[in-house]
């Protein structure tokens, strides 16, 4: 059954939610806000036989992502738990600190929950990852980010890890474009946000040299502009073959579609948040992007690789947030809570300390062996990614009928880390 794009408010009540994630998502701040000491205190002992309470600390704003990634930790801190917790031993509880949208805030909220020696791990999807990474060496508490940008994780910083991929979900389009109808040259039209230029551009610029597909022109447009005629004008002049058209705000494919442009579009997985899907209503039918799998797990066969866990974690959602739609980001707090608690299930077999030290050690010491719903893991001290082949956990899609719809599997090779310079 296909999964539908359920109803929203108004466009101009809910878009600027996931609107302002991109103004913010890339933004470095100079501040380190209060500081907060570290706690070197051991955790109290527990009772005998009494599970030892395991904190994860959630930081991230609600009034911009919404609550889905957050949503995603509670489903996978439930399962853990009403399972009998960590090798029965551990059980997991989340905490919430609201970052505001504010990567300085983020940053001092990151101090503030390691004075808490309960708390061993930390999770940020979009604002606050890089102003985290900026005092990890000093506050020294493992964190795991969604940010979709290769300055969280590289150059390697010690307790700093990312969970979800970079480039390729803008990249995997010329792939797409290439390889269904031979395109040789594409038309880009992204929003004016950093994000946008520094890693949308620069990530289909280099798969398209890579591909021998020409760029014949990029042009840039508002996260709140009504009206992108004038630049699809301007690349539509200049006759390409294909289109990738920054979907956040939608006006650009509904533009697109009003002045007739019938070539292929493409896009990245912004059309996956049920808001935007919406908002761009029939002029985003037949647009095709990557995204994660989840979104269309009841379509994938039988053996794909993460359909079971994909089940497992929609399934509980509904269960747990009854009458909601399952949301994209709830994948990358799922998988952020049971890669913490697979690092704790090994240190305690090998009889080590649960501490935030070993803990960051054991997170770059995946060799294969584990595998979340964005594939099998390999790290090292040199590789904190903790992505899987691209193919794992992502496929195309599209939208029909106000439905999501399994277009087809990634099929190219695509490399885990996208440098663009």
């Amino acid at each position: 059954m296909a999964h539908k794009a359920p109803g929203i408010r108004m466009w101009l009540g809910r878009l600027p939610l996931v609107v302002l994630m991109a103004l913010f998502v890339v933004t470095v701040a100079c501040g380190e806000g209060e500081e907060a000491p570290v706690a070197s205190t051991p955790e109290p002992q527990q009772q005998q036989g009494t599970p030892r309470i395991l904190k994860i600390a959630a930081i991230m704003s609600r009034q911009l992502i919404g609550d889905a990634p957050i949503e995603g930790m509670k489903v996978a801190a439930d399962l853990i738990n009403s399972a009998g917790g960590v090798n029965g031993k551990y059980r997991i509880e989340i905490v919430e600190f609201e970052s505001e949208g504010r990567e300085e805030r983020a940053a001092s909220l990151y101090r503030q929950v390691a004075s808490d020696s309960g708390v061993i791990g930390a999770h940020i999807l979009a604002t606050g990852g890089l102003g985290a990474r900026q005092v990890s060496d000093e506050v020294r508490l493992p964190l795991i980010v969604a940010g979709g940008v290769e300055a969280i994780d590289v150059p390697v910083k010690k307790f700093v890890f990312a969970n979800a991929p970079t480039g390729e979900l803008s990249a995997a389009a010329v792939n797409y474009v290439k390889d269904k109808f031979n395109a040789q040259s594409i038309a880009v039209l992204h929003l004016d946000t950093e994000y946008s230029i520094n890693t949308i551009e620069a990530a289909i610029k280099k798969r398209a040299s890579e591909l021998g597909v020409r760029v014949t022109r990029v042009e840039q447009f508002g996260v709140s502009a009504s009206d992108a005629t004038p630049q699809l004008v301007n690349l539509r002049n200049t006759n390409p073959d294909a289109y990738y058209l920054e979907s956040l705000n939608p006006v650009g494919i509904i533009n697109a579609r009003t002045i007739g442009i019938d070539k292929p579009i493409v896009a990245e997985q912004w059309l996956s948040n049920p808001a935007v899907a919406r908002a761009c209503g029939r002029a985003c039918e037949g647009v095709v992007w990557v995204s994660h799998k989840c979104i269309v797990w009841e379509q994938l066969p039988d053996n794909d690789p993460v359909k079971a866990d994909c089940r497992t974690l929609v399934t509980n959602y509904q269960r747990m947030f009854p009458g909601k739609d399952f949301p994209l980001f709830a994948v990358y707090g799922y998988d952020a809570v049971n890669t913490f608690a697979e690092a704790i299930k090994r240190l305690d077999k090998k009889g080590q300390p649960i501490t935030r030290e070993n803990i960051a050690k054991e997170l770059e010491s995946f060799s294969g062996d584990f595998r979340t719903l964005h594939g099998t893991i390999h790290t090292s001290s040199t590789d904190h990614r903790l992505i899987g082949d691209f193919k794992e956990g992502f496929t195309f899609m599209t939208l029909r009928e106000g439905r999501y719809i399994l277009v087809g599997p990634v099929t190219h090779n695509a490399p885990k880390f996208l440098p663009t310079s």
